[in-house]
């Protein structure tokens, strides 16, 4: 029942949305649509369901689709969200020209990303990758008539779309290798030899570009000229998740293999603390977020890709706490945008007062970010620091993944200070922001449900937790755990405090308008001058 409502049920609305005029009932329709497949996903066992079609016989190639609890509950986000974004989107562009384009191809995306978190193969997640990819393309250039825009969606094609030719090749060596691409038969099979090592890190390049993990993190803040909600969507709690579920799935298979952990290791945490200093550099709070979420992105890529089973259960944890509170976070931002007309950090004063709820509920979301109590954030990274202070058996990189982990924790305590203050504080010498449009119940609705997610699930963290325990067990048996609102005074919880206050402080101290110097090259120059490189070299040949 899951894989045909997550994955059928949704092309019904979009093709609503494509051939008639009826754009709003056609997303309203559609966010019906999600809804219900999240909560068939919530209210089924996720007792490993699964569907196989011969695609190609001879190479061993199959179609292969399971409903794990894991995959469950990605479903579970993917409809959830999906749904909140799509009846956000109705207040937020009500009459756009290409608003029914925009609903249309959501739902064709949600579709695609339900049936990569259901691949029960890579052979099969790449087929559902690329669609991700090329929806996410024309969702990302939707406004045709900016050229930064279509520049933007180029660039997220071209380096996803050079990720998925590296995932391509990991499949073919991966079944020559040992004769499948299953995720079970890989975990299951001896996973000795040059080839399946080469194959391993083949479809880790494909993970980190599509994760925005360093150094192919500049594509995503770019994607930001989409409008909010896609940003929402896509860029916070659905497509750049999908590395993060390669990660997860491929990583009991290949956690043998050094160069995988060490590259995950060091290209994570890089990413992690590179994207928390670029956040704090922002002006633009969608910017500022985006940032956010490449740095929160490499938190995951470590926890998912190190080979311990208990970061495992503690990355699932927070790929689903991150997915809520940042959605949240870019909705009430859109909020913010809609009703004053910008999202300069320098420009607005007074929004406390003037938006009493989006402030309030922005404040709740970014304070999980933080990592604050009582919130899903402060449970998630609670257990983060506590399975990497006790080490596990892998020390050395348990070592350098705490490191990268508790700098980048700092940074995302100061940005999230930043962004609080920059939006709903009150700037001395600067006139209150002008509220030209109040945003209504359909955009700060979906933001509220986003927050009562956030702190319910904290106060219900056992249960919470017993979720994650499934979703996490059914990629390895060994990630077993458990979440706690009040993990008790010890390691993790000093190491939490004085990230709190150090970055509390960061983020106070750092103006409106950092004149930092750029300390590295712009990841977007260099694209740039190996694309113009390939155009004329391909001209000369």
């Amino acid at each position: 029942m899951v894989l045909v409502v997550s994955l059928l049920l949704p092309l019904v609305p979009a093709l609503v949305a494509f051939t008639t005029r009826r754009t709003v009932v056609a997303a309203r329709l559609g966010a019906g649509v999600l809804l219900v497949g999240c909560i068939t996903a919530l209210t089924s066992a996720g007792d490993g369901t699964t569907w196989r079609r011969a695609w190609i016989g001879p190479l061993g190639l199959d179609v292969n689709l399971v409903a794990d609890p894991f995959a469950v509950l990605m479903v579970a986000l993917v409809g959830g969200l999906g749904a909140l974004v799509l009846w956000y989107s109705a207040g937020y562009f009500p009459e756009h020209r290409a608003y029914g384009r925009f609903v249309g191809l959501f739902l064709v995306f949600a579709a695609a990303m339900n049936g990569l978190v259901l691949s029960a193969d890579l052979f099969t997640m790449f087929l559902f990758w690329e669609v991700t990819s090329v929806v996410s393309f024309l969702l990302i250039g939707m406004n045709d008539e900016s050229a930064s825009a279509r520049a933007a969606a180029l660039r997220a094609l071209l380096v996803t779309g050079a990720g998925g030719l590296c995932l391509l090749v990991a499949v073919a060596l991966f079944q020559v290798a040992v004769g499948t691409t299953t995720f079970a038969g890989l975990a299951a099979a001896d996973g000795a030899g040059t080839m399946f090592a080469v194959a391993a890190m083949f479809a880790l390049v494909g993970a980190l570009t599509k994760s925005a993990q360093f150094p192919f993190h500049f594509w995503l803040p770019g994607a930001m000229s989409a409008p909010t909600p896609v940003s929402a969507y896509l860029h916070s709690a659905t497509m750049v998740k999908a590395g993060i579920v390669l990660l997860a799935r491929l990583s009991p298979a290949v956690d043998h293999v050094d160069a995988w952990r060490w590259t995950v290791v060091l290209l994570g945490g890089t990413t992690m603390i590179v994207g928390g200093v670029r956040a704090l550099r922002q002006t633009d709070a969608k910017l500022l977020l985006a940032h956010s979420t490449v740095s929160q992105l490499g938190l995951l890529a470590v926890l998912a890709g190190m080979g311990s089973p208990l970061a495992l259960y503690a990355a699932v944890a927070h790929l689903a706490a991150h997915a809520v509170f940042k959605a949240g976070l870019f909705l009430a931002v859109g909020a913010v945008d809609h009703a004053t007309g910008t999202r300069d950090i320098t420009r607005l004063t007074g929004l406390r007062r003037s938006m009493p709820v989006v402030a309030a509920l922005a404040t709740v979301s970014a304070a999980s970010m933080a990592g604050v109590p009582p919130l899903l954030g402060f449970v998630t990274k609670e257990k983060v620091l506590a399975v990497l202070l006790e080490g596990g058996d892998l020390p050395a990189e348990s070592l350098v993944a705490l490191g990268a982990i508790v700098v980048g924790s700092v940074l995302s305590v100061a940005y999230s200070v930043r962004l609080v203050r920059g939006m709903f504080g009150d700037i001395p010498g600067r006139p209150p922001t002008e509220v030209h449009h109040p945003a209504g119940a359909v955009l700060v609705l979906p933001v509220a449900v986003t927050v009562v997610v956030t702190v319910g699930a904290a106060l219900v963290a056992g249960w919470w937790g017993g979720l994650m325990k499934s979703a996490a067990m059914s990629l390895d048996l060994l990630a077993a755990g458990k979440l706690v609102l009040w993990p008790g005074v010890g390691e993790p919880l000093l190491v939490s405090i004085l990230v709190l206050l150090v970055g509390g402080w960061i983020g106070w101290r750092v103006p409106d308008s950092p004149r930092w110097p750029s300390v590295q090259p712009s990841g977007e120059a260099v694209f740039e001058r190996v694309y113009d490189g390939l155009l004329r070299g391909s001209v000369a040949v």
